[in-house]
């Protein structure tokens, strides 16, 4: 019985796709979560995406392209580029590392509430 609600709920899930491009059902990765439910999967394809997001306490697999195409740049109104606030469950929490900063675009730093 266990099992085959397991594999009923797995069914439910779905997998978004973010593009900056325009080539993808979202432009912004923070509406693909929104639109979201958890057990969902956001795939993003390469590219620089400028917002803050947030998981509004949804348990999401986020996947990029590679930290060499896809870039989150969090925006000047960010204090965090990525909010884990609202109850997440541990196992949902990325691993977040800043980009290399430059002197012309030095990012602000970005952090993970505990």
């Amino acid at each position: 019985m266990l099992l085959l609600l397991a594999l009923v709920t797995s069914s439910l899930a779905a997998t978004l796709t973010v593009a900056d491009d325009g080539s993808g059902t979202y432009t912004a990765i923070q509406d693909a979560i929104d639109a979201a439910t958890s057990g969902d999967t956001i795939s993003v394809a390469g590219g620089t995406y400028t917002e803050c997001i947030d998981f509004a306490g949804k348990n999401l697999t986020i996947a990029g392209a590679g930290s060499s195409s896809t870039t989150l740049n969090g925006a000047s109104s960010c204090t965090n580029a990525v909010s884990l606030s609202a109850g997440e469950p541990e196992r949902s929490r990325p691993s977040v590392a800043p980009p290399s900063p430059t002197p012309a675009t030095a990012p602000s730093t970005l952090s993970e509430p505990v």
